[in-house]
């Protein structure tokens, strides 16, 4: 029943898990009702929609960018590009220096 095609299949989800981390972190700590209370509106009926005012392109605004979610967001696309790069980065980093090259 644990046999080894499940360790791998965890192993394979659990390589994006940093990228959800910091998207989701992002997305939570740029989120204005979260941190602070400013940005509270009133609703006019329990069913009706709360506007937050955050949005998916805050961080093509001047808003998206404050700390502490900068870090985050500098963090989220930083494990995209060692996701879709990181072999070649090490690849080309074992040619500038041998001995960090990993072999049997």
């Amino acid at each position: 029943m644990y046999d080894r095609k499940l360790n791998q299949d965890v192993l394979n989800i659990m390589r994006f898990a940093p990228i959800f981390f910091f998207a989701f972190g992002y997305w939570m700590v740029s989120s204005y009702q979260l941190l602070k209370n400013d940005n509270l509106a009133p609703i006019a009926t329990s069913d009706s929609v709360p506007t937050t005012g955050h949005t998916w392109n805050d961080p093509f605004r001047p808003q998206g960018w404050f700390l502490p979610a900068y870090p985050m967001l500098g963090m989220f696309w930083f494990s995209v590009f060692l996701k879709l790069f990181g072999a070649l980065f090490l690849n080309l980093l074992a040619l500038c220096i041998p001995a960090l090259k990993v072999s049997d």
